[in-house]
């Protein structure tokens, strides 16, 4: 319940930056069911939704990108090192 206000209000912030706007997260979905990385799928909706918006998900292990690609439409790849993506 705590998360579902978090994203809420971090989509609302989202809303009010200047456009276009790029969105980078490090560390992709993890599963399918619940747990780690369900960010991925809620800023892929907001972003799809929202066409000035880019997203990209970056994460170190190749199964997670494969995952995410299956699970959301967004622009992932496997990069061995986040920080030098970002």
């Amino acid at each position: 319940m705590v998360r579902n206000i978090t994203f809420k209000r971090l989509f609302e912030l989202i809303s009010k930056q200047e456009r276009p706007l790029v969105i980078v997260e490090t560390g992709t979905i993890r599963n399918e069911g619940d747990g780690d990385g369900h960010s991925t799928v809620g800023l892929s909706l907001f972003a799809k939704d929202n066409k000035d918006i880019e997203f990209y998900t970056v994460d170190n292990n190749p199964e997670c990108i494969e995952l995410s690609k299956r699970v959301v439409e967004n622009r992932c790849g496997s990069i061995p090192d986040n920080v030098h993506f970002v």
